[in-house]
């Protein structure tokens, strides 16, 4: 499995629809009122779970309520009673920071409980990891440590980065903060990307960082950083990139 994560708001729905336009579809939906999507449920509800499962702070993913929302309400769709399950866990949260029930700290990982959750998830993770050739979620920054310590076949992981300054500012602007402040934002995007960057060095995953929006006007430096799972050409790279970049969308001087 190939992992595009980052902080959100920097490019990861961009690489993801790169890898679709090749014929390597991570899964998920494009939702245009958030310029950004392709999140597989099955990936965000396994991810969704991890953090749970830790008590982990981090943001709401409003846009992976609407990708499930339209699937929800339909009791044939054999994902149904999981994406049922997310959705409600979702909501509630998403409640509380209705009411203006905001964390005031920051909840990091309780190390001394962090083997059991992967225990628990391990056969969910290796199998998922089996199943998809490319999967997207920013929230692999916080839960890429248990899926390569659950033994996930995880071949190449791209981190996608940008000012933070900038992602706090786009997370806000899309409602997608569950924080009070921007300082609380900041800072579990800080958290979340030395998580990631300390489980790719552990465990010695192969990798590459791309920075947005920098990789929109150096897509020959984005394709060698991206893997593939089958040989892909530049100029057949260059075709599918050409049809999806749009740097009139960025709004990002830094």
């Amino acid at each position: 499995m190939i992992v595009v994560t980052g902080t959100g708001r920097s490019g990861t729905s961009l690489v993801a629809q790169t890898y679709r336009e090749l014929g390597f579809d991570p899964g998920g939906v494009w939702l245009p009122q958030y310029n950004a999507g392709y999140e597989d449920t099955d990936i965000v509800r396994a991810n969704a779970s991890i953090i749970r499962d830790l008590g982990l702070t981090v943001l709401v993913e409003r846009n992976a309520l609407e990708a499930i929302r339209r699937r929800v309400n339909d009791p044939d769709d054999p994902a149904h009673n999981r994406i049922t399950w997310w959705l409600g866990n979702q909501l509630e949260r998403f409640g509380l920071r209705l009411l203006g029930k905001r964390p005031e700290h920051l909840d990091l990982t309780p190390w001394e409980r962090f083997d059991e959750v992967v225990a628990a998830r391990r056969s969910d993770l290796v199998h998922l990891s089996q199943r998809f050739r490319v999967a997207k979620d920013p929230q692999f920054s916080w839960t890429l440590r248990a899926w390569a310590a659950a033994g996930a076949q995880i071949d190449h992981v791209i981190v996608c980065v940008r000012n933070l300054d900038a992602v706090v500012e786009s997370r806000f602007a899309a409602q997608q903060a569950l924080f009070k402040t921007r300082s609380q934002a900041w800072n579990s995007f800080a958290y979340g990307l030395g998580l990631c960057m300390s489980a790719i060095y552990d465990y010695r995953l192969s990798h590459a960082l791309v920075r947005f929006p920098d990789f929109l006007e150096e897509p020959a430096q984005l394709y060698e950083a991206m893997r593939f799972p089958e040989p892909v050409p530049f100029d057949r790279f260059m075709e599918a990139f050409s049809k999806i970049a749009s740097p009139g969308l960025v709004h990002d001087d830094r």
